[in-house]
């Protein structure tokens, strides 16, 4: 059953999508509308890439093909946030791009292999754990209920998906229907809870931090006082250190670099660059030899054949080089 498989890894890829909107959404000292391109941008990214890795694994194609789109797909969506996201300073781009790898490596191994209930349900407690905190956040600190939006849309999407992996037939039509209508109706409960609940639950995990923050405070001073007990106990003796002379050394005078020493940084550097040019693409010829996607064809030669992701994939790859290595 084709909705069994699809729907629940694209709801599962909209759940993490809206999980990290929200973690970035929580690290913003403002919310101002030009917030909006990053990192909502994610939300409508995951399933696009989940959906670009299934229509391209129809038909079977090398290691080195899909290793290309999805390189291409991620690269694509950071240059896109680089040029049009409002993010905070040069160090905000490294998560930038641990978030768009991720969400890539996600949509391709979903594609590959259908996720378990497992993934599914860990991406549901991790959608209802955000919803508590940014629920607490926005009413602290008086945040409007519409930047919860993206929370709530990833909790209904990832409940959702857990129902929709239990069942063992097709819905069909009048079951798509009454699906849909779970989904809005597990979206407006969440919504009025919300809306509702953040300032006393903002006040609540405020009072609850502060009387953690103050206990750990008081345990840490008595545990500082004992200390200074244990070190009064032991007997002090009287003497007099020697004056401490400053090391005399010369400081090495600065030299400039010379036009030879420049030039051989340059070649050294072009050297690097040639290196890793040849290992690039002798990685894409080694991957153009692994075949994944396509129908399974019953068959003895096809039988043996397995879909692997794109990270298990090359995590194969380096280890029979790594194994070469050791051999010699």
């Amino acid at each position: 059953m084709a909705e069994r498989r699809y729907f629940p890894a694209l709801l599962l890829q909209l759940g993490y999508a809206c999980a990290i909107c929200s973690f970035v959404l929580l690290t913003m000292q403002q919310f101002e509308p030009e917030s909006y391109f990053y990192p909502l941008v994610f939300i409508a990214y995951a399933p696009l890439i989940y959906l670009a890795n299934v229509l391209f694994l129809k038909k079977e194609r090398t290691m080195r093909g899909v290793a290309i789109l999805n390189i291409v797909a991620g690269a694509g969506i950071f240059a896109a946030i680089a040029v049009f996201g409002s993010y905070d300073g040069w160090a905000s781009l490294i998560f930038v791009a641990m978030f768009c790898f991720y969400l890539t490596m996600r949509g391709n191994t979903s594609a590959m292999a259908e996720p378990g209930l497992r993934a599914i349900m860990l991406c549901m407690e991790l959608s209802l754990l955000i919803l508590v905190l940014f629920t607490a956040y926005c009413g602290h600190f008086g945040i409007g209920a519409i930047w919860c939006l993206p929370t709530i849309f990833g909790c209904a999407s990832s409940i959702l998906a857990v129902m929709l992996s239990r069942l063992e037939r097709s819905p069909g039509l009048r079951g798509w229907l009454f699906i849909i209508l779970v989904f809005l109706l597990i979206f407006l409960l969440l919504w009025v809870l919300v809306s509702y609940a953040a300032a006393p639950a903002g006040e609540g995990v405020v009072t609850a931090w502060n009387a953690i923050t103050d206990a750990i405070k008081f345990v840490l001073g008595l545990i500082w006082k004992f200390i200074l007990f244990l070190i009064s106990l032991i007997p002090q003796t009287a003497y007099e250190e020697p004056p401490m002379e400053a090391p005399a050394y010369d400081m090495p005078a600065y030299e400039e670099f010379t036009e030879q020493q420049v030039n051989l940084m340059g070649a050294l550097a072009s050297l690097l660059v040639l290196l890793a040019v040849i290992f690039l693409v002798r990685l894409l010829i080694r991957l153009g030899k692994v075949k994944v996607g396509g129908k399974k064809v019953q068959s003895v030669s096809a039988a043996s054949r397995r879909r692997v992701s794109l990270a298990k994939g090359l995590k194969r790859f380096f280890g029979q080089i790594w194994a070469g290595i050791c051999l010699c």
